[in-house]
């Protein structure tokens, strides 16, 4: 089993997360894979189990065919793709919302007009006032950096909150073709 290597190699007891990375319905087998995630999680090799890019169509398959809801849907959500419906889906389940590429196309949201008129008015950066945009909104956003003072950045989103208006501006921002390089 693929899951038993990992958790050996990786020289664990158990793995936290272990996600399926994409339904891949052509292929017909994802509730396979799924049903070996929840063996998985049974035999305590994954503490919780879930999907990535799965929409509410392959996730009721997943839950009519085995019962068991994925703990999270690892989505692209970002304030130019902000993906409601899945949102509410997700919530509806019990299923936590993560959000890859949280930040979207970086280079051309951090020079946003309105981001950074938000930012400069709350005296934060543009990439905080996007996760905490995230915080607010309901969904886990995990950014990557490798600069620490960034990192430090990116965890200090509490001693502000973006207010009525500020929320409003970003979600007038949601474009249904914001995916980030045009991937669907």
């Amino acid at each position: 089993l693929t899951i038993e290597e990992s958790v050996c190699r990786m020289g664990l007891d158990y793995i936290d997360l272990y996600l399926i990375h994409w339904p891949n319905p052509s292929q017909g087998q994802f509730v396979e894979a799924w049903e070996a995630l929840f063996e998985a999680r049974e035999r305590g090799l994954v503490k919780h189990i879930g999907v990535s890019n799965f929409l509410p169509g392959h996730i009721d398959l997943l839950i009519r065919d085995t019962g068991v809801a994925p703990a999270v849907n690892q989505v692209e959500l970002h304030p130019y793709f902000q993906q409601h419906e899945q949102l509410a889906y997700d919530n509806a389940h019990g299923i936590i919302t993560e959000a890859w590429s949280p930040l979207g196309r970086a280079n051309q949201m951090l020079r946003d007009p309105d981001l950074k008129r938000i930012a400069a008015k709350h005296g934060i950066s543009v990439v905080q006032t996007i996760l905490r945009w995230h915080l607010q909104y309901g969904d886990v956003a995990i950014p990557k950096s490798l600069n620490p003072e960034r990192q430090r950045q990116n965890l200090d989103l509490t001693a502000f909150e973006l207010d009525d208006q500020d929320m409003a501006d970003i979600a007038a921002m949601d474009n249904p073709e914001g995916h980030t390089f045009g991937q669907n």
